[in-house]
């Protein structure tokens, strides 16, 4: 179906020059907090002590109360069918965690996006309270909430946020916290709209890669989004501003980020965490750079900065996953060279993500093929098992999986696994990769 147009359809707004007035119909309030030791002043307050101040505009529609998301169209209340498309997708997303984007509004007055109202606010308001209490179990529960939306998100059409903050997540009053806002960057580009220009403590949530990079800040991607998701967690964690625990100003903070050294990221005292997540974010921190290039493990990347040689290693038992795509060559003659590179992003993406819930380490991917081992660096006895079940997995992920460029065509996925024993090591000195040898 098409998306839902708001204009003449019982939806009551308050008038531009009465934004803050109240009515029966609308409510258009702003809602202040206020704390004798709050330093707004200060980047690196902590929430709970901050003065909190948002705009909540509101309206009813059929009777319930919505959400608006003013957007500005350059003098125009006309949508671009790219633009109109985007909207369309994003009013077909259906999650718990997602909150609904109802309709688009257009009316002589305003233009905007309308959502569910959700009545707790944003993330960032619950963390400002003072009077919410914040146990380990809501706070998982929020974060929790947060990663299935997310998950959700990057599965759909929509591809990613863009744009993901502690505001732009919203809490209803089932305490369940739903994304909103989602595709704006993308919105903008489609419309050809540029967006007001943020202020430093606006960026503390974007990515330094996508600081740096003028395509990518416009749209976004899906691991800037996850950039963005930890930062949403040492907010809760803590239950402060971005990088709250250092002293530098956010314009300090976002200079740092985009021209490191020195390399700023946030932290967690001893005190702001259970012992064991600490440990956990400590151990990764350490080796979180060399880590994802070599894989191996931390030895392996340890030796390699020290310059020290890194030995081949032997192991009598692994089992190793092959796959490929049956057909491959014959839907890559049906698409372009970019539609083919899209494809094999968007089903390796959906891997990535489901073999993260085993005990096993991806090797590598060339063309269709897909290469993961389980059993080494880290000897295990169930590696066996951890492949099996984790082709089971893909398996169900590929038949689910819908080629956007040839609809109706399925994607069938050839599996191979084998058990044996082989050797790995680290090949090449200016990217070193760590490979497997052996008739496994």
């Amino acid at each position: 179906g098409s998306i839902a147009s708001l204009k003449n359809l019982g939806l009551a707004l308050p008038s531009k020059g009465n934004i803050n007035g109240s009515g029966t119909a609308v409510a258009a309030t702003t809602n202040t907090h206020n704390n004798n030791n709050s330093n707004a002043g200060s980047g690196t307050e902590s929430l709970a002590k901050q003065t909190a101040y948002f705009m909540d505009m509101r309206a009813r529609y059929n009777g319930d109360m919505v959400q608006l998301k003013e957007i500005q169209l350059n003098n125009s209340t006309e949508l671009k069918s790219k633009a109109m498309d985007l909207l369309v997708l994003a009013h077909g997303l259906r999650h718990e965690n997602i909150n609904a984007l109802i309709g688009w509004l257009s009316d002589h007055n305003r233009t905007a996006m309308v959502f569910d109202y959700c009545s707790r606010g944003s993330l960032q308001d619950v963390l400002i309270m003072d009077d919410i209490k914040l146990d380990w179990t809501f706070r998982l529960s929020l974060l929790t909430d947060l990663v299935r939306g997310m998950r959700y998100l990057h599965s759909s059409p929509i591809k990613c946020h863009g744009a993901l903050t502690s505001r732009n997540c919203v809490v209803d009053a089932r305490w369940v916290l739903k994304i909103t806002d989602y595709a704006l960057p993308s919105f903008y580009e489609a419309q050809g709209i540029t967006p007001s220009q943020k202020s430093a403590k606006e960026l503390l949530w974007t990515a330094p890669e996508i600081l740096r990079n003028s395509k990518a800040f416009r749209c976004g991607t899906q691991a800037g989004d996850v950039y963005s998701f930890a930062i949403i967690m040492q907010e809760v964690v803590v239950r402060g501003e971005p990088y709250c625990m250092l002293s530098s100003s956010p314009e300090e903070i976002i200079a740092k980020l985009k021209k490191p050294p020195p390399l700023i990221r946030p932290s967690v005292s001893k005190g702001a965490a259970p012992p064991e997540a600490i440990n956990i974010m400590r151990q990764y921190d350490d080796h979180s750079n060399e880590i994802p290039h070599l894989g191996g493990g931390h030895s392996v990347a340890e030796k390699l900065k020290l310059g020290l040689a890194v030995d081949p290693e032997e192991f009598s038992e692994v089992t190793i996953y092959f796959s490929d795509i049956v057909g491959f060559t014959t839907i890559a003659a049906h698409c372009t060279a970019v539609q083919v590179i899209d494809l094999l992003n968007d089903l390796y993406t959906i891997f990535d993500a489901t073999i993260n819930a085993y005990n096993v380490y991806k090797v590598e991917t060339i063309g269709d093929a897909y290469m993961v081992v389980s059993g080494l660096p880290v000897r295990i006895p169930d590696h066996a098992e951890q492949i099996a079940t984790m082709a089971l997995d893909l398996l169900h992920q590929s038949g689910r999986f819908k080629v956007k460029y040839l609809p109706g065509v399925p994607l069938q996925l050839r599996i191979g696994m084998h058990t044996g024993p082989c050797c790995a090591g680290v090949v090449g000195l200016t990217m070193p990769r760590y490979c497997l040898f052996g008739d496994t």
